[in-house]
């Protein structure tokens, strides 16, 4: 049930103000003391002045925080000094970060003493085979054969 406060308008108040204000008042009921607004979806909700609530703001409570705070008014402003630097992210992709080792030599098995070890870090791909020396040729045979096929 709305009922009706008060008949007279502002007296600035236009046609198309009046006309605005009557239309808006349908969506408001009045239950002595409180006002309250029926909104979308027909969900009624207690209208409340600004004085009787404060609104939480981040900034506003976060200075206010900071200004109440003995411990950091004591330790003063924070300068370029007491930020942390902003290192960038590296984005890799597959064989974009690879080691290469030998190991050995072990005991000779079928004449071959090293394993040369290659290892994608950023898939965690590990590659082995047994060779019997451990120089150049051995890596560019082992890289042929087992990485790029």
């Amino acid at each position: 049930m709305n009922l009706l406060v008060s008949d007279f308008y502002p007296p600035e108040a236009t046609i198309q103000l009046k006309k605005k204000l009557l239309h808006d008042s349908h969506a408001y009921i009045w239950d002595e003391p409180f006002l309250f607004k029926q909104g979308p979806g027909g969900i009624i909700c207690r209208c409340i002045p600004e004085a009787e609530f404060i609104q939480p703001i981040l900034f506003r409570d976060a200075v206010a925080f900071v200004k109440s705070c003995d411990q950091y008014q004591r330790l003063g402003t924070i300068s370029m000094h007491h930020e942390m630097s902003l290192n960038n992210i590296l984005e890799v992709k597959v064989f974009d970060v690879w080691g290469i080792d030998f190991m050995g030599p072990f005991p000779p098995s079928n004449d071959n003493l090293y394993i040369p070890v290659v290892v994608d870090y950023f898939a965690k791909w590990v590659e082995a085979e047994a060779f019997p020396t451990n120089d150049v040729r051995v890596v560019l045979k082992f890289v042929k054969k087992r990485i790029f096929f």
